[in-house]
């Protein structure tokens, strides 16, 4: 059996790649660089490059709703995205199609559709975005990582599995109590984020005064935070240079193994984020992408406040000093951010997810595979 994975999510289809059996065949189709015009190559790339997973570059392009001066460059790269699917259905030929959401997915699956290929989607989000929606039309199945999400699709095609994670991460969660010093870890996703990283650098000093900082930056060119931050911590005393351990990427193992050794997160508010803070219970500083589809990272990052383990910043309003004070104020109530009772029991759906949506996926090449038998 062949399984071509593709979509805008990463860190799940690599935890449903890790629950196939090893008799299946995968084929990982994605963006081989992280930002558009961007010279930084994806994690996704990078990771099963070194994994041995068979990987195909597609380059499509963003649906926008509105009218831009750059829509016709936008038309443009939908079409070559669309000849770029159809040549890579075609030379795999999969038996089914496992999409994890994003433009990147829309043309794989479209073609995949138009080709009887069987489509099963994961949708990571409390509300969905357009891609999904679009495509659960032509999906056999539709796997839910929250039950929030299941009024976007169509009944009898919904199951809630939970969101996939690598199994270690559920290990992380009976290390709690081991005694480490004060440990802020600061991520902006795959690619980083410019904007916690400028908050970071503006009271870097500060932060190491009273702990370790393991700082996740991205490699986005445009900006080159990693050259500035390792050369202004170069200036510090080398007492503070110690504490300080940046990286431009982390893999997820080594993320999940931070996640659940800080004592506090500085993070973006993607929904597999949320996620594994959320099963982690880890208290956590969100700062939400502004102005995404539907709000959809304000509402990721409220939920993880509603479950009692986050405080929310708005980018766009909150100064460096307010950023700082923020910072000490949850480390001095550290003890106070706890996982509510009244959400655990959908958190602890997350720990067979992986392999729940692998199987459907099986499930849904063999069925396909018994009607062209009969």
């Amino acid at each position: 059996m062949k399984v071509l994975i593709t979509g805008g999510h990463f860190s799940p289809a690599r935890a449903v790649m890790h629950a196939f059996p090893k008799s299946v065949q995968i084929v990982y189709v994605g963006r081989k660089h992280a930002l558009e015009k961007d010279s930084a190559l994806s994690l996704e790339y990078t990771l099963l490059q070194k994994e041995g997973v068979p990987f195909r570059e597609i380059q499509p392009g963003r649906f926008h709703r509105l009218l831009y001066r750059n829509t016709p460059l936008s038309l443009y790269k939908i079409i070559r995205g669309f000849f770029q699917a159809w040549a890579i259905v075609n030379e795999e030929k999969p038996d089914v199609i496992l999409s994890f959401g994003g433009y990147v997915a829309l043309p794989i699956c479209v073609i995949g559709f138009l080709k009887n290929i069987p489509i099963v989607l994961h949708d990571q989000t409390f509300e969905t975005g357009l891609t999904n929606q679009l495509l659960s039309y032509v999906a056999t199945k539709v796997c839910l990582s929250w039950k929030s999400s299941v009024k976007y699709f169509q009944k009898g095609k919904t199951i809630v599995t939970g969101n996939p994670n690598l199994a270690e991460i559920f290990s992380y969660r009976a290390q709690e109590g081991k005694k480490h010093p004060l440990t802020i870890l600061v991520t902006g996703g795959n690619s980083g984020s410019h904007r916690i990283n400028v908050y970071i650098e503006h009271s870097l000093k500060e932060l190491l005064s009273i702990a370790t900082v393991i700082h996740q930056t991205g490699d986005a060119q445009e900006f080159k935070d990693y050259d500035r931050l390792t050369k202004l911590v170069s200036s510090f005393p080398p007492e503070l240079q110690k504490k300080y351990h940046i990286q431009k990427f982390f893999t997820p193992e080594e993320l999940h193994m931070h996640e659940a050794t800080a004592d506090l997160v500085i993070s973006r508010a993607g929904a597999n984020t949320v996620g594994e803070l959320a099963i982690l219970e880890k208290p956590s500083l969100m700062v939400p992408i502004p102005h995404t589809q539907r709000d959809e990272q304000k509402k990721n990052a409220q939920f993880l406040k509603n479950a009692g383990l986050a405080v929310v910043i708005d980018q766009e309003t909150v100064t460096d000093e307010q950023f700082l004070a923020t910072v000490h104020d949850m480390i001095k109530h550290n003890e106070d951010y706890t996982l509510k009772d009244s959400f655990k029991a959908e958190i602890d759906t997350h720990q067979e997810a992986a392999a729940h949506v692998a199987k459907i996926t099986q499930q849904a090449a063999s069925r396909e595979k018994t009607k062209e038998v009969s």
